[in-house]
């Protein structure tokens, strides 16, 4: 009995994954990177009024681009909440959505302070919600820390973009300890 078709399939199968891992790494690259240019222009703002303003304006965008972002806050260096922007119609804190102070984020401003640009806290289970991370960027402006802008982030968000090439055409299911994450 020849192996040579059972070798194909496997050889198939991680050609395969390797395109998911390469995908997924580059959507996290894009919204890392993303997360890190609306931290630097909140930082540039001349006053904190220009600030408000743009945070008002560029947030919404970053949520509609980004739908795995479900809010964006832009914290303060001692890490208090100035501005909030929610995804979906009702603008509110969802049930069950990760408080955004406390240990992670003081993890995660602690690890920037330390000179990583863009840092992503590791993954709690939210209850009605699914595996949820922080993204946390520094603002900075003239060498001077203004701020964080902060990301609450649903990873299997960004299963749907980062798999339809892949999946067209045969069945796909990501799963996560026995839970689906993406079919």
């Amino acid at each position: 009995m020849s192996m040579s078709p059972v070798l194909d399939v496997l050889q198939s199968h991680a050609q395969r994954l390797q395109g998911i891992t390469v995908a997924f790494r580059d959507q996290m690259q894009i919204r890392g990177e993303s997360l890190q240019r609306l931290a630097l222009r909140q930082a540039a703002a001349l006053d904190e009024s220009e600030r408000q303003r743009m945070f008002t304006l560029d947030a919404p965008r970053y949520l509609r681009d980004f739908p795995a972002f479900s809010a964006l806050y832009w914290v303060s260096p001692d890490g208090a909440i100035r501005q909030r922007e929610m995804q979906g119609a009702s603008r509110q804190p969802r049930e069950g959505e990760p408080p955004v102070v406390g240990a992670q984020l003081q993890a995660a401003m602690a690890r920037v302070r330390s000179g990583e640009p863009v840092v992503m806290s590791p993954t709690v289970e939210v209850a009605g919600v699914g595996p949820t991370t922080l993204l946390l960027a520094a603002g900075e402006s003239d060498q001077q820390l203004r701020g964080y802008m902060l990301a609450v982030h649903q990873p299997g968000q960004v299963f749907p973009s980062s798999l339809a090439f892949l999946a067209a055409g045969s069945p796909m299911v990501v799963a996560r300890d026995g839970e689906v994450i993406y079919a």
